[in-house]
C-alpha cells in the first residue's frame, strides 16, 4: 500500500519526507476514550473503546473494537 504525498498549494512536495511531515493536532478532538474489555467464546478477549461522556446511544454507533492483544499502556510506550 502507497500512502498518498503531501502537496503544497503550489504543486511542490515540500515537506513530504517522514521526517518533515506532522501530525496536526489541531485536526483531532479533544475527546477521552474509556474501554471494555470483553471475553470472547474461545477465550480470547477484545477492547471495546468508546467515547467517555457520551450518551447510550451515541455510544451504540461510535465505537472501535480490537483484539485484547493489541491495545499498550502509552505511558510504558513512550
Amino acid at each position: 500500500m502507497t500512502l498518498p504525498r503531501n502537496t503544497s498549494s503550489d504543486g511542490s512536495n515540500e515537506g513530504s519526507s517522514p521526517d518533515e511531515r506532522q501530525i496536526p493536532q489541531d485536526d483531532f478532538p479533544e475527546e477521552s476514550l474509556t474501554h471494555v474489555v470483553e471475553g470472547r467464546a474461545d477465550g480470547s478477549e477484545r477492547c471495546i473503546l468508546y467515547p467517555a461522556d457520551a450518551p447510550h446511544d451515541v455510544v451504540e454507533t461510535n465505537w472501535i473494537a480490537v483484539d485484547g492483544s493489541v491495545p499498550v499502556d502509552a505511558v510504558e510506550n513512550r
